[in-house]
């Protein structure tokens, strides 16, 4: 998919192509024996999920325990000044076209989420940054991160696992 597909789709139905990656990125959630995969219907429900999320689950710990595990790694074959400037780069570019496609998303639905908006950006911006360390790290491309990457890069927010379920918009 190309960068211009930033949360094209949202809020529509899920393809089976969807549903199964969203299925299979449930499943390989790290930490937790198992997600199950659940749809988020609308600017207002990804938005309850930001107000409410990281005030009762782990998973936002989860995450960047595996992220820091990723910079370690990365760092037994780079300097931390190469991968601070990969994932710094991957940044720079990627954060106007994102907040662009986000604006247009919230455009096409007439709900101004601000919040939200600035939530969705900053949960891509990350996505794209866990991507990279991946690489960087030498992880093979199944890795869960990768996973999560590509559903936004095919138009979806992966929002995250809250009690038991994987919420993707």
């Amino acid at each position: 998919m190309t960068r211009d597909t930033w949360f094209a789709r949202v809020g529509l139905p899920w393809s089976t192509a969807e549903n199964a990656a969203v299925t299979l990125l449930a499943e390989s959630a790290p930490g937790f024996a198992r997600c199950v995969a659940q749809p988020v219907p609308d600017w207002r429900a990804a938005a309850e999920f930001v107000r409410i999320a990281g005030r009762d689950d782990p998973w936002w710990e989860i995450e960047e325990v595996e992220r820091q595990r990723l910079w370690e790694r990365a760092a037994q074959a780079r300097l931390e000044a190469e991968i601070a400037t990969r994932v710094t780069d991957v940044t720079a570019a990627l954060e106007a076209p994102i907040r662009a496609a986000i604006r247009g998303a919230l455009a096409r639905s007439s709900v101004v989420e601000r919040d939200c908006m600035r939530a969705a950006a900053g949960a891509a911006l990350v996505s794209a940054q866990h991507a990279a360390l991946v690489e960087l790290a030498g992880e093979a491309p199944t890795h869960y991160f990768v996973r999560r990457h590509a559903l936004f890069t095919g138009g979806r927010w992966p929002l995250g696992c809250h009690h038991g379920a994987w919420l993707v918009f």
